[in-house]
């Protein structure tokens, strides 16, 4: 069974036990977000690896503050990327999380097995006027950018159910969210990056464009893309069965495991 506890920094963290010789998993969740973003992959993943689900600080479960951008955040997973008791340690995220996760591999060198971007890029533009509407009627911007996320024929149920995800979040929190993404840029340092890098995308996404994807590829040494037709920014929600199948297959081929589901 998953296990919460709470790491260094008073993060609430949901750990699954790794299977028999399996790697481990660091996944994060993206601005405005926490860990259950990932309910759609826990058990799907965890029969492929050991996850390792942070709440960010000033998010779901953790202890505030929030950290003003993207480089504070992936300090304050720090102990979260130490030992892994010799397994591979591959390490993904969901937008922001996606950020985070290249900010931690660069400040890491050689850390971790493999990188999964989810919906991110190596810069993660966010225009001033999305700032503005966050800091002048979260609410409002809140229904915006859930509707943004979505891929066009995405169910008003699921829709919904985002909106209120998104709705948990402190505004201010979410504002600070934003403005860590709209400053983040380490397009010239990926390549310093020597392993694997692995980004998978909706082909509707409207937050992060394919634009983005090419060019965070074109730079890195070991980049490769996945494309998951008709799915929007949350990618993992709208298509989990693809995306579990693309990563599960990826840490294989990383790994030179089995990607087969364990009975």
């Amino acid at each position: 069974m998953p296990a919460a506890g709470a790491a260094p920094e008073q993060l609430h963290v949901l750990r699954t036990e790794p299977p028999a010789g399996a790697p481990l998993l660091l996944l994060i969740h993206g601005a405005g977000g926490d860990h259950t973003v990932w309910g759609h992959q826990i058990q799907a993943l965890r029969r492929h690896a050991g996850l390792v689900l942070p709440d960010l600080p000033g998010h779901g479960r953790s202890a505030g503050p929030a950290r003003g951008d993207v480089a504070s955040m992936a300090q304050s997973l720090a102990a979260l990327a130490g030992g892994s008791g010799g397994r591979p340690f591959f390490v993904g995220g969901h937008s922001m999380g996606g950020a985070i996760a290249l900010q931690l591999a660069l400040d890491r060198p050689g850390r971790f097995a493999g990188i999964a971007l989810i919906g991110a890029a190596a810069r993660l533009a966010v225009s001033q006027r999305v700032l503005q509407a966050i800091a002048d009627d979260a609410s409002s911007a809140v229904t915006m950018l859930t509707r943004l996320a979505y891929a066009d024929g995405t169910s008003p149920e699921v829709i919904e159910a985002g909106r209120q995800y998104l709705s948990r979040c402190d505004p201010q929190t979410l504002l600070a969210d934003f403005t860590a993404c709209s400053r983040f840029d380490v397009r010239d340092r990926l390549d310093d990056l020597p392993q694997p890098v692995l980004c998978v995308t909706g082909g509707a996404d409207r937050l992060v464009l394919p634009a983005a994807i090419e060019a965070t590829i074109a730079l890195l040494r070991r980049g490769a893309a996945e494309v998951v037709p008709g799915a929007g920014h949350l990618v993992m929600i709208e298509r989990p069965d693809e995306v579990n199948r693309i990563l599960a297959g990826w840490i294989a081929s990383v790994t030179g495991g089995s990607s087969s589901p364990a009975p």
